[in-house]
């Protein structure tokens, strides 16, 4: 859940009004009418934001034994809402902002947040409905008329140890050793251009075949061929 906005209702009482508006309608009676007068007043604050909870902590002096206070209901037991993994994949994966910026400016604003725990609430939210977000985008890519793949190095922590171990980085290609991050441009004239990426010890050619299974007589019109497919060459994955 995104909460982009907050709306408060403020109802009129009759001894609000002021006594100058009561002299000129001593005869005739108020009804409250459907057309609300709206009042905006707009508060800069962080993307995400927080509030901190100080309880007091008494303690014994003869045991030590500490009693803190209850903490109020609603503050949860989870340290971040759910609207806050929503957040920051809005962010990163929707307007591109990297998280190390987010970083920056959450930790200015006193309110740190570090990049690594913004990868772990949004991997952690993927079952929250992230997931069916990313695979729609993959659908409507997959309905686009052409599409474009490139293939960047990338270095991936886990990968990188197992690769100085001498382990294989993938089980069922053994001879594998390249990490790429791999992007995606889906282009048509009935829609925006959809951009995917993926990051892993596979090339384009790896995740083209992902396509084909969605290029069905269902996911499509009537007759609509396959997009055309441009990939650009690389050392790894040269034209033929």
């Amino acid at each position: 859940m995104l909460v982009w906005s907050t709306t408060v209702l403020a109802l009129l009482r009759e001894k609000n009004l002021s006594i100058r508006r009561l002299r000129r309608m001593q005869t005739g009676t108020l009804y409250r009418s459907k057309n609300w007068v709206m009042r905006v007043r707009l508060v800069g604050q962080p993307p995400i934001g927080g509030k901190r909870y100080e309880l007091e902590n008494l303690r014994c002096g003869t045991c030590g034994k500490t009693h803190v206070a209850e903490p109020p209901e609603e503050m949860g037991s989870d340290k971040y809402d759910v609207s806050v993994a929503s957040t920051i994949a809005t962010l990163r994966y929707g307007q591109g902002m990297p998280s190390t910026r987010l970083e920056r400016l959450q930790a200015s604003a006193g309110i740190p947040l570090p990049a690594s725990r913004q990868w772990e609430l949004c991997r952690d939210a993927l079952d929250l409905g992230l997931r069916h977000v990313f695979e729609h985008l993959w659908w409507e890519a997959a309905q686009g008329d052409l599409v474009l793949n490139d293939d960047t190095p990338m270095r991936v922590l886990e990968c990188s140890i197992k690769a100085k171990k001498g382990e294989p980085l993938r089980e069922d290609v053994p001879q594998r050793t390249g990490v790429f991050t791999t992007g995606i441009l889906s282009k048509s004239a009935r829609r925006p251009t959809i951009a995917l990426f993926f990051t892993g010890v596979a090339h384009a050619d790896d995740r083209g075949p992902l396509f084909e299974p969605r290029q069905t007589a269902a996911d499509q019109p009537a007759g609509a061929p396959p997009p055309a497919r441009r990939q650009y060459a690389t050392s790894s994955q040269p034209f033929p």
